[in-house]
């Protein structure tokens, strides 16, 4: 299970980081969110179906402090986008491109 989350990871910083192949709308922020939590999920950290977002960053905070900061940008437009249905601006995904390029970079 552990090899293919990590395939799976690799695979969405191909795509995601650096191609920028992430589709149009509130997908696109969806699949960053959903790209850091199998980052997190390769650390231990899972987030379980009953556990919202801030609670994972919660989580987060207390196994892994050092990448909170990319954590929280993540999961507000992902918030932003699931309970405002505000789709990102191109700077934002911009911005959530490079958050999760960091993040990436940093946990791999």
């Amino acid at each position: 299970m552990k090899a293919v989350i990590w395939l799976r990871s690799r695979l969405d910083y191909l795509r995601l980081g650096m191609l920028g192949i992430h589709g149009r709308g509130e997908g696109v922020v969806n699949r960053y969110y959903q790209a850091m939590e199998r980052l997190f999920l390769l650390e231990n950290i899972e987030r379980s179906q009953q556990e919202n977002t801030r609670e994972f960053l919660v989580e987060i905070n207390t196994f892994e402090r050092q990448h909170l900061a990319e954590s929280v940008i993540i999961t507000r437009l992902f918030e932003d986008a699931r309970h405002g249905g505000k789709h990102p601006d191109p700077s934002e995904v911009n911005r959530l491109r490079a958050v999760y390029r960091k993040l990436y970079q940093e946990m791999d």
